[in-house]
């Protein structure tokens, strides 16, 4: 079985925000609570340069460091690729919160846990897609295989480093 994951080629994202929407609907999440959020990035604070947007939620990492961290162990990693958060088994203890790498991670003061993408697992058996994939008109966002590791840089040091091609330098400023 072939490990899934999301994969954002930000050349093509609009900065519609369809995913967020699509994501929000989906999962009925107040907007601090979003699983999936768009930020527009312009890192050199360049006025000539284009801003970019960066569609950003879990990244199902292959050895997730929020699953390491949770005591509850209420995080899994799926053979199949997501990974998966069991709210009946969160203690709220935001260990995990701390350990994204990629702040996907929010915490839900009204309840005491935690929220986190689990890519639409439960429709994914009659819908080849998460809806935040499926809603984006572009196809800036997509669910590839994950079976070769080599599209591992995330979409943000891509960002970063365009940037850096265009104004002949570094200027890291997020």
């Amino acid at each position: 079985m072939k490990a899934r994951r999301f994969k954002f080629e930000y050349e093509k994202c609009l900065g519609c925000q369809a995913c967020v929407l699509a994501c929000k609907q989906q999962n009925n999440t107040q907007k601090s609570q979003g699983l999936r959020r768009l930020r527009a990035i312009n890192p050199s604070r360049h006025q000539g340069l284009p801003a970019y947007h960066l569609s950003m939620a879990c990244n199902h990492c292959k050895d997730p460091k929020c699953m390491e961290v949770c005591e509850a162990h209420a995080i899994e990693k799926r053979k199949d690729g997501p990974v998966v958060f069991h709210q009946s088994i969160c203690n709220g203890c935001k260990m995990c919160v701390g350990a994204c790498p990629y702040d996907a991670i929010t915490y839900n003061h009204e309840n005491d846990k935690i929220n986190k993408c689990n890519m639409c697992i439960e429709t994914l058996g009659s819908q080849e897609v998460p809806f935040c994939v499926s809603s984006c008109p572009t196809g800036a966002l997509s669910v590839v295989d994950d079976c070769c590791g080599n599209d591992t840089e995330h979409a943000l040091d891509r960002i970063l480093k365009d940037m850096d091609k265009r104004i002949g330098g570094k200027h890291h400023e997020v």
